[in-house]
């Protein structure tokens, strides 16, 4: 979805969809669903409300490097290196106790959420999916 508008087969000015979402060799376009989660389908149970990553979905859509939300998707769901600086929580602390209405306990109630600080971090995504805070071997790094 670039722009709020789908893109199908019936692209045929450009057809430049085939470039990502399709077959090179017969020009096929395969469809891709809208990322759901974020608020931004027509989904009616997608509010968004719950999405850890709706900022990073919606800093990419503003940005004019690519389409819509690109940036966010080839970040996470291709092979491309990324390099991501940012804040992140030291901590997140909680209570947590067990309900003893079956053994072993299996049911817990968790309260008095808190976050312990932040520190700042860079982590270099790897093109098998992982990531590292060494950039040493880094295929995103230049000669």
């Amino acid at each position: 979805m670039h722009g709020g508008v789908f893109y199908d087969s019936s692209d045929v000015e450009t057809n430049e969809c085939v470039i990502c979402h399709g077959n090179r060799d017969t020009n096929e376009i395969y469809e891709i669903p809208p990322a759901g989660g974020f608020g931004l389908t027509a989904e009616k149970n997608d509010t968004g409300e719950l999405a850890a990553h709706k900022t990073f979905i919606e800093k990419s859509i503003e940005d004019t490097n690519m389409e819509d939300a690109n940036e966010a998707c080839i970040a996470c769901h291709t092979h491309i290196p990324v390099k991501i600086n940012w804040t992140h929580r030291y901590s997140l602390e909680f209570n947590c106790t067990p309900e003893f209405e079956k053994l072993p306990p299996t049911h817990f109630n968790v309260t008095a959420w808190s976050i312990n600080g932040t520190y700042n971090i860079t982590v270099y995504g790897w093109r098998n999916g992982t990531g590292n805070t060494s950039k040493e071997g880094w295929p995103g790094s230049y000669p």
